[in-house]
């Protein structure tokens, strides 16, 4: 205090200053910035939430209405009947199921225009396609098929959801999946089902919900890292479980 005194009068106006403007309005200036973050976060936070919550709606309607192609040939007699039927000695009864088929998907892509191909073999390898294009087309799904029966095989309800693509002519993002069909009377096996899915509308809406500061992570129920928003990790993704497929974490922030 002698110290203070000894001080000239201008310092102790100006150590006064300090401590009774410049310092409260420092402390009064941090306490509303560490509030105003906190909102900010609050906020965030909660739009991040409601962005997920939309993702996985959509992500979750998506998988079903595949899942409820696949399973058309319970629903439906003459499905059914198309699947365990050998056509070896009549081909033209193997054109008259080949149509019922196309229009069966034609009709219930009015209601789910998420399919963008769907190709159904019977157990004695006999096809039935919707919007199967090219015969390079046809060979890619065959081939892929046989693949990944393999692990829809060992997976939940034997269905394989299988790495994204990009259609080249389109620039859509597609979820392949590959589901083995069994008959509702035997169990047996009656045939694959393979659908090609759109999935531009969940990459819209990852990408709406991206910021550049800003990493959104999916993890598989394995909790395996399947993908993130950039495109180039998806070549890499492996969704090979059914149903709750992600699990999806709060964005990190760098």
């Amino acid at each position: 205090m002698k110290k203070i005194h000894q001080l000239s009068f201008r310092m102790q106006i100006f150590l006064s200053s300090l401590i009774l403007v410049i310092f409260p309005t420092v402390l009064l200036s941090t306490i509303n910035a560490i509030s105003k973050t906190s909102t900010i976060t609050s906020e965030y936070n909660t739009s991040t939430a409601a962005t997920l919550t939309q993702m996985n709606q959509s992500l979750d309607t998506l998988l079903e209405n595949a899942l409820k192609i696949a399973d058309t040939p319970l629903l439906n007699d003459d499905a059914r009947k198309a699947m365990i039927t050998n056509y070896e000695k009549d081909y033209l009864s193997y054109a008259q199921d080949f149509n019922v088929f196309r229009n069966l998907m034609r009709q219930t892509n009015q209601l789910n225009s998420s399919m963008l191909t769907v190709y159904f073999q019977n157990r004695y390898g006999y096809s039935f396609e919707y919007n199967v294009k090219t015969a390079q087309q046809r060979h890619t799904i065959e081939s892929n098929m046989e693949k990944w029966k393999k692990i829809a095989e060992t997976s939940k309800n034997r269905t394989y959801f299988a790495p994204l693509q990009t259609d080249s002519s389109t620039g859509h993002s597609i979820l392949p999946m590959v589901k083995i069909l069994l008959d509702r009377y035997d169990y047996q096996e009656t045939g694959l089902c393979y659908a090609e899915i759109d999935f531009t509308p969940i990459m819209e809406i990852l990408s709406s919900s991206c910021e550049t500061q800003n990493t959104l992570l999916i993890y598989n129920a394995d909790n395996k890292l399947t993908c993130t928003i950039n495109l180039a990790s998806f070549s890499e993704a492996d969704i090979s479980s059914y149903y709750n497929i992600f699990m999806v974490n709060i964005p990190y922030i760098q």
